[in-house]
């Protein structure tokens, strides 16, 4: 099923042209955002921006490259709705994080004002519980195998029906 299947509104946000002068010195809002954040928490949000900006760009853009300060809250909020379609809640309220960290930097920078910041990170944090993990062999199975290895006279029958 496409993203347009399930409701995902194709609309990437324009992307700036690779020439066009940034005005300042300034890393890019994703590289402040990033470099405020610990040695351990820095892959996992970059991998989460990283995605934000391929889905926010239909492909074009990475984390670096995308002009966050373009975000109108019907982007923001089809991330959202997109992230608790593919993601566990915890994951996709971290990848939310990771979203509004850029977005406050964008205001940091002067890119978007205190209200435009408001508008488009309003939106509540998903809720749910995560899909439980299979919990391996159901009882019928387990008993299988080990039926199968104690009817192996060998040394390693045992061996394995021990395991």
């Amino acid at each position: 099923m496409s993203g347009d299947e399930k409701g995902w509104k194709r609309r990437p946000i324009a992307q700036a042209p690779p020439d066009a002068p940034s005005g300042n010195d300034r890393p890019d809002p994703a590289t402040a955002y990033l470099e405020q954040l610990g040695p351990g928490s820095r892959r996992t949000m970059r991998e989460a921006l990283d995605k934000l900006a391929d889905w926010a760009s239909a492909g074009r853009c990475g984390a670096h490259d995308l002009p966050w300060h373009l975000l109108e809250l019907e982007h923001t909020a089809a991330l959202r709705t997109r992230l608790g379609a593919t993601l566990a809640p915890a994951t996709a309220n971290k990848h939310m994080a990771a979203l509004r960290g850029v977005l406050k930097q964008c205001r940091l920078q002067g890119t978007i004002t205190e209200e435009r910041f408001r508008r488009v990170t309003d939106l509540p944090p998903l809720r749910g519980e995560s899909p439980r993990r299979s919990s391996g062999l159901r009882a019928e199975d387990f008993e299988r195998l080990t039926r199968v290895c104690l009817d192996d006279a060998g040394p390693s029958g045992v061996r394995d029906a021990a395991l």
